[in-house]
């Protein structure tokens, strides 16, 4: 928990600094107040949208614009061979997804492994995709981890998404729906929950 928090841009006070401004504020007449530790780009970072005030404190804090982060990944894929712009883009997605877990190695995340399996939860899951959004610099849907909750699945979208995908290497594979699952046998591993929301989405698609 506090990892995460560290992340999300919040720590914690040391005991004589909190107690400190404590008393400080009890000397006040404010009748509710809060005393926190942020780092408040990152934490404005994971907001959809900042409140007015945590903007503007932010524009006064950096007058000048920062430069755009560099999309590392997507250069890296573009500039790879065709034949190995996807065991590239499995090395980096596993990379991300054991730093997110907090894992001691990614070698141990298999490709057919499902993330919530592991431990991902709603709040990782969103981290993770905006740590892929950092990397390949493109903006990815909300849902991206919960409708390709596993790195094969996810690694195919992603190279499609950037169109780096090479049609020699995903010929003869079954065709993928809108949750990310090939339409064959993958369907037997799927969870009740996963098994229902991927019929929904092919009504969806049907218009059904």
């Amino acid at each position: 928990d506090l990892d995460r928090l560290a992340r999300q841009g919040v720590s914690l006070l040391p005991t004589e600094a909190a107690l400190a401004a404590l008393g400080q504020f009890l000397m006040g007449s404010a009748s509710q107040l809060g005393i926190f530790a942020v780092h408040w780009p990152a934490f404005a970072h994971q907001l959809p949208q900042p409140p007015a005030w945590l903007t503007e404190l932010l524009d006064q804090a950096a007058p000048q614009p920062a430069a755009a982060a560099v999309p590392w990944l997507q250069q890296e894929l573009a500039a790879a061979p065709p034949t190995e712009r996807r065991d590239l883009l499995l090395h980096h997605l596993q990379t991300a997804l054991a730093h997110t877990l907090a894992l001691s190695t990614a070698q141990t995340i298999g490709p057919r492994q499902r993330f919530f399996d592991l431990g991902l939860d709603s709040l990782m899951a969103i981290e993770l995709k905006e740590r892929l959004e950092r990397a390949l610099g493109t903006s990815l849907r909300a849902t991206l981890i919960f409708d390709y909750p596993m790195l094969d699945p996810l690694a195919d979208f992603l190279l499609t998404h950037l169109n780096l995908d090479d049609s020699a290497l995903v010929a003869g594979k079954g065709k993928t729906n809108g949750v990310g699952y090939e339409m064959t046998s993958d369907i037997e591993d799927l969870s009740e929950e996963e098994a229902e929301e991927l019929l929904l989405q092919e009504l969806k698609q049907t218009e059904y």
